[in-house]
């Protein structure tokens, strides 16, 4: 996700006069290195974790409000709850997103439009780290398909106050907007 792509994608979104419903932000890299090396990369970590996702809600969110529905998922990390070395401009994008996910969620409460962050842990796809999957026992590291059904779970059916996100998903647990630990949120963020 570049500037020029998100430009574009935005342009032809306005030359087709088309709103959309539903706007899932998730291109990401598994960006790892010292913080001091290499700024140029850092930077286009920077857009491509926050600066594109706030462009491409910016564009989707008037439409969706003005037809009173619409869903944003927003695809973060577990990273962005913690400080990670050797990926500590990647964690720190991804608290920026969380944060302004769980901001937005209560900004557009009763407004018909859910925004949610999706949190994964260690994902099994070309772009993780394969000395991370090395080290980490095999219950640690989830499919792309499990991923996917947390999302869902997770952006479209609430989950019942009583039963804690851990007993509902098993490794899945889902973040009320305020806090990490919460249950029964309005827009609610599935961690995987």
């Amino acid at each position: 996700s570049t500037e020029t792509g998100v430009s574009h994608l935005i342009e032809r979104l306005e030359a087709q006069a088309s709103s959309i419903d539903i706007l899932v932000n998730c291109a990401g890299v598994a960006a790892t290195g010292w913080f001091v090396e290499d700024v140029a990369r850092q930077q286009a970590l920077m857009y491509l974790n926050m600066t594109a996702p706030v462009r491409l809600m910016h564009h989707c969110l008037p439409a969706m409000k003005a037809k009173g529905s619409g869903r944003i998922l927003n695809v973060c990390s577990i990273a962005g709850f913690q400080p990670v070395p050797r990926m500590a401009q990647y964690a720190a994008t991804k608290a920026y997103l969380i944060s302004l996910t769980e901001a937005l969620s209560e900004e557009l409460k009763g407004t018909g439009i859910s925004v949610t962050a999706l949190c994964p842990g260690v994902t099994q796809t070309e772009s993780v780290v394969p000395e991370i999957v090395e080290a980490l026992p095999d219950f640690f590291i989830d499919t792309p398909e499990a991923v996917a059904r947390h999302a869902r779970a997770g952006c479209c059916v609430p989950y019942p106050r009583r039963q804690s996100p851990r007993d509902r998903w098993g490794p899945t647990a889902a973040l009320g907007p305020r806090h990490a630990c919460g249950a029964g949120a309005h827009n609610h963020h599935a961690c995987v």
